[in-house]
């Protein structure tokens, strides 16, 4: 599979010493350079880690985005793969640029779910509108074509990492996500399905325990 690089186009420095980012890849032995709308000073460019250096919310954001883009395109070249296809430099720009998949995915859900409102049980709606605020408050503009089986793992490590949910709890939280994109994929506003590829996390099984005097029950019963 071509392997996918994030560059500084150290050459074309501007006035201001800052300098854009690319994502770099080869098909069919031809470069092509995907621009990520980001520009960071030499001094803020880790070339190494392909990351922006330092802290603070704009550096998570844009690592995020660095991050987005680079599943996003290894996305395209695994289903490809999977499926046989040849990509070709055209093929791949018009699946990566495919504008069905700019939309914001936030909003859609918010909109979907209060379509759905007066079929859905309260404890539902409760369960739904949690989950879709904890997703946006770490992705407030999280588009749908952005949504890869590499985004999901990476957010269900973040959901067990920043808000400590077991398995089960990741499992629901992915399942509403899972929900909305379907609804989407049913609409015409994606195409591609990264549920085929991404499993959702098994949650752990129920363990009941009984007390002293339900165990004794149940041996004086036998």
């Amino acid at each position: 599979m071509a392997k996918v690089t994030i560059k500084r186009r150290n050459e074309s420095e501007r006035t201001d010493g800052r300098a854009a980012l690319y994502a770099v890849l080869n098909i069919e032995r031809v470069k092509i350079r995907l621009p990520l709308d980001l520009a960071v000073t030499a001094a803020e460019w880790d070339q190494i880690a392909e990351r922006v250096k330092g802290r603070g919310q704009e550096v998570k954001d844009k690592n995020l985005i660095i991050s987005n883009t680079k599943a996003k395109i290894s996305d395209i070249l695994v289903r490809a793969r999977l499926t046989g296809e040849a990509l070709t430099k055209e093929s791949f720009l018009a699946l990566y640029r495919r504008p069905g998949e700019t939309m914001n995915f936030n909003e859609y859900a918010a909109r979907h779910l209060d379509e759905l409102r007066s079929a859905l049980q309260p404890e539902t709606i409760r369960h739904h509108t949690a989950a879709l605020k904890k997703l946006k408050e770490h992705v407030p503009g999280l588009q749908i074509g952005d949504i890869t089986p590499e985004w999901l793992r990476v957010y269900a490590a973040y959901l067990r990492d920043n808000h400590h949910n077991n398995p089960g709890t990741i499992r629901k939280n992915m399942c509403v996500i899972r929900m909305h994109y379907y609804a989407a994929m049913r609409a015409g506003k994606v195409k591609a399905n990264p549920f085929e590829v991404y499993k959702l996390p098994t949650a752990d099984p129920l363990v009941v325990y009984l007390t002293e005097q339900e165990l004794n029950w149940i041996f004086s019963t036998n």
